[in-house]
């Protein structure tokens, strides 16, 4: 009987040394187990651009799913774990991803260093998750963004600049240096990667500015008022009417107003923010002839668009072959 008792005790003890050998070996992040450091981003953008730039250096892991709302979107105390144990983190700021306020000081406490891509541009413009009616107003001066990194940003400023192409040039320059300064062994990968990205984005800017610039309607009338970089960049002013929203239908009131508005200022198209929202956009398109668009804030992309090569690139121009309608 001793003896039965005995190997049973030991058996347990083989089992429970197992267990902790392969959860210590769970333990240790993967980076680690393979020399490889590990960068995790807040959201799509922003991993797709660093896989980008550091190629098969680095592992990039986009903490957030493929299709999730960036606004409303909460990490699990895992996906929070998962930061801790990065090698850097890489954020959007201007108030974007919310939750970041609760994982920074645990980033700052590890020593993890952090990227903000709203230090790279000047912010501006207002965000309205509501989409109240707002028109943005604004001037049409142009600044070189490496002059504002002791910028101070308004409190509620738009928070989507990738949605400028010359932002995200200068979002990709400033994300390269950070990248060379966390392994400068290969630093010159990053830069021949990132000056490819940073060509890309002038090419597109100008293919931007050839389309913008003879448009005879100058107001985007919008469900998501995401737009203020983009508008300021070719002189064009976002219109986010009362009612209409990329979250909610119109009431009946609000669509008499809506009506009225897209008469009274001839606006040849509404855009919606997604094909699956464009629900509303269609109502108001069959009271008043005008067509529906979709432009794409790019906060996330669904998996069978990842799954089909969709990136910033292509999505980008989706959203300028959308601007014609506005003729």
């Amino acid at each position: 009987m001793f003896w039965s008792k005995f190997h049973i005790i030991s058996a347990l003890l083989i089992g429970l040394m197992a267990l902790c050998l392969l959860s210590s070996c769970e333990m240790v992040p993967k980076n680690v187990r393979d020399g490889r450091k590990t960068v995790c981003a807040s959201f799509y953008l922003l991993a797709d651009f660093a896989q980008k730039i550091v190629g098969d250096e680095m592992d990039v892991v986009c903490v957030m799913p493929p299709g999730a709302d960036v606004h409303s979107w909460e990490p699990t105390p895992k996906k929070v774990l998962e930061m801790t144990r990065a090698d850097a983190f890489l954020m959007n700021g201007a108030e974007l991803e919310e939750w970041t306020e609760k994982v920074q000081p645990l980033l700052e406490k590890r020593k993890i260093p952090v990227f903000v891509a709203a230090n790279s541009v000047e912010l501006g413009g207002t965000h309205e998750c509501s989409c109240g009616h707002h028109h943005d107003h604004h001037d049409h001066h142009h600044h070189d963004a490496h002059d504002h990194h002791d910028h101070d940003h308004a409190h509620g400023a738009d928070p989507h600049i990738w949605l400028s192409a010359r932002n995200m040039k200068n979002i990709l320059t400033d994300l390269t240096e950070f990248f060379c300064e966390l392994d400068p062994k290969n630093a010159e990968k990053y830069q021949a990667n990132a000056a490819k990205y940073e060509a890309e984005c002038d090419a597109l800017d100008a293919e931007f500015e050839a389309v913008t610039k003879d448009l005879k309607n100058r107001k985007l009338v919008v469900a998501h008022s995401a737009f203020w970089y983009l508008c300021r960049d070719y002189g064009l002013e976002q219109v986010a009417l009362e009612g209409y929203s990329a979250y909610s239908d119109p009431s009946p009131a609000q669509m008499v107003k809506i009506i009225a508005f897209i008469r009274e200022n001839q606006i040849p198209v509404i855009y919606a923010a997604s094909s699956e929202s464009s629900k509303g956009a269609e109502t108001i398109a069959r009271e008043t002839g005008v067509k529906v668009g979709v432009l794409h804030t790019l906060e996330s992309l669904p998996q069978d668009q990842l799954d089909a090569g969709a990136d910033y690139f292509s999505v980008m121009r989706e959203n300028l072959e959308a601007l014609k309608f506005n003729e």
